[in-house]
């Protein structure tokens, strides 16, 4: 992991890039994986699993449950803007690894990824 606010910022683009390709915009994913997230916070067994366990965080990233939740998580959202990046978390098993692994770190931080954040790292990249 990168050090500072923008290294951080750009392990959070590798991930959304690796999870779901460089042609969508990188806002768009980060927006998807911040409702994706909201959602895994909600449900209180995957909130417990990764805030209260023993468990490291492979363990719980590469179980079964936690991928469901997440896939579950993506069916909601279908019906808009997210769409197509939904249909690829719950289709495609190259996208889900990068993608739990992200949202474990932002559920068990209780954090999101900072939009803002985000388009500034981004500017200073086009520069």
């Amino acid at each position: 992991p990168h050090a500072g606010k923008f290294g951080y910022m750009k392990d959070i683009v590798d991930l959304l890039n690796e999870a779901f390709g460089v042609d969508t915009p990188t806002i768009l994913k980060a927006r998807v994986v911040n409702a994706l997230a909201d959602t895994v916070a909600g449900d209180d067994a995957a909130r417990l699993q990764v805030r209260n366990s023993s468990n490291s965080k492979d363990a719980i990233v590469n179980e079964g449950r936690f991928r469901n939740i997440i896939k579950e998580a993506a069916v909601g959202l279908r019906d808009n803007e997210f769409s197509s990046l939904a249909t690829k978390v719950i289709n495609d098993p190259q996208s889900i690894s990068p993608i739990a692994s992200l949202i474990y770190d932002l559920v068990k931080g209780q954090k999101r990824i900072d939009i803002e954040d985000l388009k500034n790292y981004l500017d200073s990249q086009e520069q």
